[in-house]
């Protein structure tokens, strides 16, 4: 087999001499594109090279996709080019890494994790790609480009406002619980191995509007970060606290929008429910985050009775 060449142990014929990645063969694969499963990664790679593979995610660059051929370069130390077929049944994949052992290399481990979870965005790039819009938005000037948007908007109420809610002066709130289902959506069970999804954005926003004392929009965004990670934990593995941190994060900051409005008991309570709730409601030893919260808020004897009525 030539070097770089790497089978899982699974159903290609071992005797079958597999070309280098200059011809034409992984074009004749007719591979119909299907996500990579953890259990088809695990299966062509050893418990070591998969757990490595995890560390290399984040130095996966995508190349692209072409027709169940998903092409990336893997930087660690050196940056490594990475080709292999998606969906296909034996796991075929190229490395130029001098790896010789059992199985996948720890780059096309990390190749497959990223295209498990980016799975939907490639194959999209890659119609996208194909129908030649690309080709088009690449050739079109900018003013041909901005008169055939302002015309579209024209015409469309709904292209109108979410052209606005993305680049407009005066934004609309922004969806956050809409952003980060759609990051856990995209993440796919690479969650469960390392995957990490970015709140700073986010958290960026829930500062920014404290920072102009709109503290209720400030609160609903650092609300809606908490509750969706809590509602994902059971998807994410967080043996690095990643999620368990932001939560914790989040909930401090929601706090301090509170704390600096000085609100008086009746104005408080509704927070205090809120803590309450979520602190009961969870399952995975975040309620430490929420106790906290509320032992912050809870500063006069009213505040105090009326968490202890919550319990009750």
């Amino acid at each position: 087999m030539d070097a770089g060449w790497q089978l899982g142990p699974c159903d290609y014929p071992p005797s079958r001499r597999m070309p280098g990645p200059s011809e034409t063969i992984w074009r004749r694969l007719e591979i119909k594109p299907q996500r990579p499963t953890l259990n088809m990664i695990r299966k062509m790679s050893t418990a070591e090279s998969f757990k490595a593979g995890q560390a290399c995610l984040e130095g996966v660059i995508p190349v692209g996709t072409d027709r169940g051929i998903f092409d990336a370069q893997v930087r660690d130390g050196k940056t490594y080019k990475v080709i292999a077929a998606l969906g296909y049944g034996s796991g075929i994949s190229y490395c130029t890494c001098p790896y010789d052992g059992k199985g996948a290399c720890r780059h096309v481990v990390a190749a497959l994790l990223y295209a498990s979870a980016n799975f939907d965005q490639l194959i999209r790039n890659e119609n996208r790609r194909e129908s030649g819009v690309e080709a088009a938005l690449d050739a079109a000037s900018t003013e041909h480009l901005k008169e055939f948007l302002a015309k579209e908007i024209s015409q469309d109420e709904g292209l109108r406002k979410r052209f606005l809610a993305r680049f407009g002066r005066y934004r609309t709130r922004p969806n956050v619980r809409a952003d980060l289902d759609e990051a856990y959506y995209r993440m796919g069970d690479a969650g469960l191995y390392g995957g990490e999804i970015d709140f700073d954005d986010h958290l960026a926003a829930a500062k920014k509007s404290a920072d102009k004392v709109d503290y209720d929009e400030a609160i609903r965004i650092c609300q809606e970060i908490s509750e969706v990670i809590q509602d994902n934990m059971e998807n994410v593995d967080d043996s690095y606290a990643h999620y368990s941190t932001i939560l914790d994060m989040a909930i401090d900051q929601m706090v301090d929008c509170i704390e600096r409005q000085g609100l008086g008991h009746q104005q408080k309570r509704r927070h205090i429910s809120y803590l309450s709730r979520m602190a009961a409601t969870d399952k995975y030893g975040c309620d430490i985050f929420y106790e906290e919260a509320i032992a912050r808020l809870c500063t006069s004897k009213e505040d105090t009775a009326y968490r202890q009525k919550l319990d009750v």
